[in-house]
């Protein structure tokens, strides 16, 4: 199950911006569960890939949840 299920970010996706206020609703998802899950991932490529306007924190946000599961979560 993704963390980021619950969270409003297939309206994010419609409205093809990134806020500062989305990204700390991520950070916030993404730090309670402490995993990224593949299905996360997935989710976050696609946030990223379907919004071509993203605040600044978002580069850092996705940079490290993507990196957490290539490095920690994803099998060899």
């Amino acid at each position: 199950m993704s963390v980021l299920e619950n969270s409003p970010f297939r309206e994010v996706a419609e409205r093809g911006s990134i806020r500062e206020s989305d990204v700390a609703q991520l950070r916030q998802a993404l730090d309670e569960d402490g995993l990224v899950s593949i299905q996360d991932a997935e989710q976050l490529i696609a946030l990223n890939a379907a919004c071509p306007i993203q605040g600044l924190a978002w580069c850092e946000v996705f940079q490290e949840a993507i990196t957490d599961f290539i490095f920690r979560q994803a099998q060899p």
